[in-house]
């Protein structure tokens, strides 16, 4: 049924629509509620220089250019959408207690430490997020 369909979509969301935060697209999609997962701290956002690079690189593509552009404030606006959503108990928002990773951590042992931290503390809320879906899918 209908069921399985908007399980698998839910996933495409986190994998392939709009990246970052598609909350506008999941909206649209007619879902009230959403699980997210968050690989920032919370209160992130991103600085708003720092795609410049972008005016050079696409000058003949200017969709490009400017979706580049625009990027770091699309995210925050997004940030900012979610953290409301949470507040109205739309959204659940997992923001691990102990991120110590970067984007770009190659040391096994780290990376192992902070899946271990985050299968902890997911293993404790995991009441709390399961009382969230249950309530999503009445």
């Amino acid at each position: 049924g209908g069921g399985h369909f908007n399980r698998y979509r839910q996933i495409y969301y986190c994998l392939a629509v709009g990246g970052g935060l598609p909350l506008v697209q999941i909206e649209r999609d007619g879902f009230q509620k959403a699980v997210v997962i968050r690989t920032r701290k919370r209160g992130y956002r991103k600085p708003p220089k720092g795609n410049e690079w972008a005016r050079a690189f696409f000058w003949r593509r200017p969709a490009m250019r400017d979706a580049m552009l625009t990027r770091n404030e699309r995210y925050n606006a997004a940030c900012d959408l979610l953290d409301t959503w949470e507040r109205e108990g739309r959204a659940y928002v997992f923001y691990s207690d102990e991120l110590t990773l970067s984007g770009y951590e190659r040391d096994y042992d780290a990376m192992w430490r902070n899946f271990e931290s985050g299968y902890a503390q997911i293993t404790r809320d995991w009441g709390r997020l399961m009382s969230f879906v249950e309530d999503a899918e009445a």
